[in-house]
């Protein structure tokens, strides 16, 4: 259901994760897709379209908006991100601009959602992780309402069916 919500498209309330980001609340447009792609050779995926990896199990993600833009849905308080997916995903992501790396979550975690942490393949704490990583792969809290699909942005309004990626930048919500 959340894959089909951001396909769907629409202004979705986002929240930075970083500690030193004082853009608390924020809102993210994300364009409507005509479908839902799927990927299981990365240098497949087009820029700008939204993306599913044909592995259920592949590391970091769960969908992609190459160049910039990245989610990972969960119900879960802890998830943390694993480096090996993003180095897999390294050639098709923005060379020197932020990559955004957004916890698509139920509203009920949204406020509560804090930064996770990036693990090693055996899931330790990573110690070393590359400079682009480190410096250029901000985290999101984004809200979704799986209760009920058409109120997950309740006062938010809905956009177009326009093809392409999310929006080149956030918002502030007034």
């Amino acid at each position: 259901m959340a894959h089909r919500m951001l396909r769907n498209g629409g202004t979705f309330e986002v929240r930075s994760l970083e500690p030193n980001d004082s853009r608390r609340e924020l809102t993210q447009d994300i364009k409507r897709q005509n479908e839902i792609l799927t990927f299981s050779a990365i240098q497949t995926i087009e820029d700008g379209k939204y993306y599913r990896p044909d592995n259920k199990k592949f590391p970091s993600i769960d969908a992609i908006i190459a160049p910039d833009t990245l989610f990972q849905i969960t119900t879960a308080m802890n998830h943390p991100i694993k480096i090996i997916g993003l180095k897999r995903l390294y050639n098709k992501l923005a060379k020197t601009s932020e990559i955004s790396f957004y916890f698509v979550v139920p509203a009920e975690l949204y406020d509560y959602y804090q930064k996770q942490k990036f693990i090693a393949t055996n899931n330790s704490i990573s110690r070393r992780m590359p400079d682009w990583i480190k410096n250029r792969i901000k985290q999101y809290a984004l809200r979704i309402d799986l209760s009920s699909e058409g109120s997950s942005r309740s006062s938010l309004k809905r956009r177009g069916s326009s093809l392409g990626g999310a929006s080149s930048s956030k918002r502030e919500k007034k």
